[in-house]
């Protein structure tokens, strides 16, 4: 039988302090490959709300974050959009709007006491400005916990008795289907295109499950005895926190190469994945509050996210942009991260010296740092596509344009340590391989 872990279960009750409902985080579930290599990630970070009210529960699709926030007495749905650099409120009714999600022009977040006791769920549309509730089916009397994929949206159907099913709304075709009919509760539903996976209590305590919409396939993704438990889903790719090695890790499976892979091992609780193409974000406790932390499959690199002491939780990500919900000002922040390079190991000396170089004037010349700088973002780039004979011409370039500045715009000592350095990441295959 599935056994919760200790560390878990206070790692969930830490979690929860963020949400003014309930937000039941169960602990999660043959040894796997670990995938694990120390990287840095080089990028922006930037508050998005200053509102001293509470903003929580962030998601974000391409240039637009959604929230959910009190400054208004009650639970609001915002939005604010990246590329025009305005922030709205999306939702006015006086009931308690929660958990939202977006794909595109479409937000998605269930309402409780939207026109009635019960919890609903609804979608707002940016392209056409219009508000519509979704669910329509008597068989479950409360509606939440909605995810979003383009035209489908899924969400997790209550009654009193705990999760009844996981229903699918298409908005094109305007048809609801209940997708799971197993007894036992199934929750926290994620969707990515035609797949839409879940936690699944029908062994005992949650495991992962998959329905394929295009060939109307159920698939059992997990079977260790132990609990697998909030999913996410990208591609063919799906990641969850799981408890079989005693505090909850992050795991993956590839449903492209059926393989299942762990992505943490530090000791400490890591939970609340998301994924986004090669990249998989979430909270990690292993250095006392919860900081956010990110791993690159391309570049098999893990790195820090986030440094400050207070706690950082609810990371999302999409492509080179990762968001969380953020207590340093002494109140729930959205704030954002946009990754514009990851340095692998073997990388950092060179960054290190850069950085140094820069900052005491042995790079004399403000251009010639920034040039580096570029050719370092560069050779991140080419290592995270696997092209490590790019990543050599790279670093020879760096080599060669340290060589002609030498004595000129760098000092001739500081030359002659990036010329090693560089030297020593190629007799280490460019890419730390």
């Amino acid at each position: 039988m599935k056994r919760p872990t200790i560390a878990l279960l206070a790692a969930a009750a830490v979690v929860c302090v963020a949400c003014s409902d309930t937000l039941t985080v169960e602990p999660p579930k043959a040894p796997a490959p670990v995938l694990s290599t120390t990287g840095v990630v080089v990028g922006t970070e930037t508050r998005i709300t200053t509102d001293p009210a509470a903003q929580s529960m962030p998601a974000i699709s391409g240039d637009r974050i959604v929230w959910r926030d009190t400054r208004n007495g009650n639970n609001d749905v915002y939005m604010y959009d990246l590329a025009t650099r305005t922030e709205s409120r999306v939702t006015t009714d006086p009931g308690q709007q929660n958990y939202p999600r977006i794909s595109g022009d479409r937000i998605v977040w269930y309402c409780a006491g939207c026109g009635d006791d019960l919890w609903n769920t609804y979608v707002y549309d940016l392209a056409t400005q219009t508000q519509s509730r979704i669910n329509t089916r008597d068989g479950c009397e409360w509606h939440a916990w909605p995810a979003i994929s383009g035209d489908r949206i899924v969400w997790n159907g209550f009654t009193e008795l705990g999760p009844c099913a996981i229903l699918l709304y298409d908005v094109r075709t305007r048809t609801e289907t209940q997708i799971t009919t197993d007894q036992y509760n199934q929750s926290s539903p994620a969707i990515s295109g035609d797949r839409i996976v879940w936690q699944d209590g029908r062994n005992g305590a949650p495991d992962i499950y998959m329905y394929d919409l295009a060939t109307q396939t159920e698939t059992q993704i997990t079977t260790d005895q132990y609990y697998q438990s909030r999913p996410a889903i990208s591609g063919d790719r799906i990641v969850w926190q799981d408890g079989r090695n005693g505090a909850s890790d992050i795991y993956m499976y590839d449903l492209a190469t059926q393989t299942e892979s762990r992505i943490t091992t530090d000791p400490a609780d890591q939970g609340i994945a998301a994924i986004s193409g090669d990249r998989i974000v979430w909270q990690d406790y292993r250095n006392g509050a919860s900081d956010i932390y990110m791993y690159d499959l391309a570049t098999r690199t893990e790195s820090r996210i986030t440094t400050d002491p207070a706690m950082q939780v609810f990371p999302e990500i999409s492509g080179d942009r990762i968001v969380w919900q953020d207590y340093r000002n002494g109140n729930w922040d959205i704030y954002l991260y946009e990754v514009s390079a990851i340095l692998l190991a073997c990388h950092q000396p060179l960054w290190a010296l850069l950085d140094q170089f820069i900052a005491d004037g042995s790079i004399r010349n403000r251009g010639i740092g920034e040039a580096l700088q570029a050719f370092l973002r560069q050779l991140g780039a080419a290592c995270e596509r696997g092209d490590a004979a790019a990543a050599q011409r790279i670093l020879e370039h760096i080599i060669s344009f340290v060589g002609g500045q030498s004595g000129r715009g760098i000092s001739p000592e500081a030359a002659q340590a990036l010329t090693n350095a560089a030297r020593t990441i190629i007799s280490n295959g460019c890419c730390c391989s």
